[in-house]
């Protein structure tokens, strides 16, 4: 069978196929299995089966061919969605360190510069001084400092009583001659001084002219002074003692000052033996007297800031509070530098109760233990023996052991004695032989 006859009953053939099938091709899924076939040209393919729908073939045909179909491209698989980076945490920042600072240099200290150093104090009067009389004119020609005294090994020294009104005659004018001269022969004999400016009657008079006055009677005869508190009296006081201590407290044989006030009689000694009502109508009270009295201590503190500053202590209308309150001011003031002394010095005094100076002799005892204590003898030995005894009758010698047995066993060590004393032979011996060399 040629080519075109084979051809012509293939194609008969699948014709009747189709017809008779068609309820079979109806249905959409087919297989179809692998033939020969001829092509025009003689030559053969080999057919392959497959399986399909009937939507592949084509109804407009009466042969089929193969319909080569690309295969179904593989599904793009939908990509993977990239997971949603965590979102890196911004790093830390490394906290940029804080520079250290350069340190404060330490300033270089201001140097402290060296306290000036206090001035040194001088020792308290000490040993035998001799009590002489008082500087009353400025005509004076000889001094109370003696050779045939104060050249003595076993006398120490002099008290030098000098009358205000004789070194500040006027206001504004001083003359201090006269304690230049006591000093410079002091200093020519080595000798020590006690000096005391008198008060009360022996202040000048244009001061008296000023202030408000009290009048009084010493020893019989009138006086006035100014009242201690009057504001006019301290201005010139103050003054005074101003004076003195730019001039004479560096001076190495100063060793001593009393403090005086206007007080009855001297100022150096404390009482006030007048009527108490009188001075009261005056404007006195205890407090404004302690007062005043504290105020011109505090002008020799102020004045004399190397040398021992002494108070004279009484009992002032039998009463010893001021005496007491003085002392406590003047040494919570000056500490070692405050003395006590007592001019009324005799056992007698310091023993009976009834004696007029009793009630303030504890604070000379005070004085013996914190501080100094002076004993300005209460008379002479050589012709008033009675004064110290109490009508035992002792001799003078006796007084002057007994005295001075008991004064130097209560703590004092330094003694006033009179002159009389100082020149009786027989006194002079024993003060030289047994008692001085226990005062040194």
């Amino acid at each position: 069978m040629t080519g075109f006859i084979k051809s012509v009953v293939a194609t008969a053939v699948i014709s009747a196929t189709f017809s008779a099938g068609a309820a079979s091709l109806s249905d959409t899924n087919f297989t179809r299995k692998g033939m020969e076939t001829n092509n025009l040209d003689g030559s053969s393919q080999l057919k392959f089966a497959r399986t399909g729908t009937t939507s592949a073939i084509s109804p407009t045909r009466s042969f089929w061919r193969p319909i080569f179909r690309k295969p179904a491209p593989e599904p793009t698989p939908e990509p993977t969605p990239e997971p949603t980076p965590e979102p890196t945490p911004e790093p830390t920042p490394e906290p940029t360190p804080e520079p250290t600072p350069e340190p404060t240099p330490e300033p270089t200290p201001e140097p402290t510069p060296e306290p000036t150093p206090e001035p040194e104090t001088k020792n308290a009067p000490q040993g035998l001084f001799h009590s002489a009389g008082v500087i009353s004119s400025s005509d004076q020609r000889g001094t109370i400092i003696r050779d045939d005294i104060n050249g003595e090994d076993h006398v120490s020294g002099s008290l030098v009583r000098v009358s205000w009104r004789v070194i500040n005659p006027s206001e504004g004018v001083f003359d201090f001659t006269p304690l230049e001269n006591e000093l410079a022969a002091a200093a020519e004999l080595d000798a020590s001084i006690s000096l005391a400016i008198l008060d009360s009657k022996e202040m000048p008079q244009y001061v008296l002219d000023q202030c408000e006055t009290f009048d009084y009677s010493f020893r019989g005869q009138p006086a006035t002074t100014c009242l201690p508190w009057d504001s006019y009296y301290q201005q010139f006081k103050a003054e005074l003692v101003s004076r003195l201590g730019a001039q004479f407290d560096s001076h190495p044989n100063l060793r001593g000052v009393y403090m005086s006030y206007a007080a009855m009689s001297n100022g150096i000694e404390m009482h006030w033996r007048v009527d108490e009502n009188e001075f009261a109508a005056a404007g006195y009270t205890p407090d404004r007297l302690e007062q005043s009295y504290n105020d011109v201590m505090d002008m020799y503190a102020e004045a004399f800031t190397t040398t021992p500053i002494m108070m004279e202590i009484h009992t002032v209308f039998e009463e010893s509070h001021l005496a007491e309150n003085a002392f406590n001011h003047c040494y919570d003031t000056l500490g070692s530098r405050c003395g006590v002394a007592i001019w009324w010095c005799s056992s007698r005094m310091a023993t009976n109760p009834r004696e007029a100076e009793y009630p303030v002799y504890h604070v000379a005892q005070q004085a013996t233990e914190l501080s100094f204590a002076v004993c300005q003898t209460i008379g002479n030995f050589s012709t008033q023996p009675d004064r110290f005894d109490s009508g035992q009758g002792w001799t003078s010698e006796e007084a002057l052991r007994n005295e001075m047995d008991f004064f130097i066993g209560e703590g004092f060590k330094n003694f006033e004695i009179w002159s009389a004393d100082l020149q009786d032979a027989t006194l002079k011996a024993i003060l030289e032989n047994e008692y001085a060399p226990l005062l040194k």
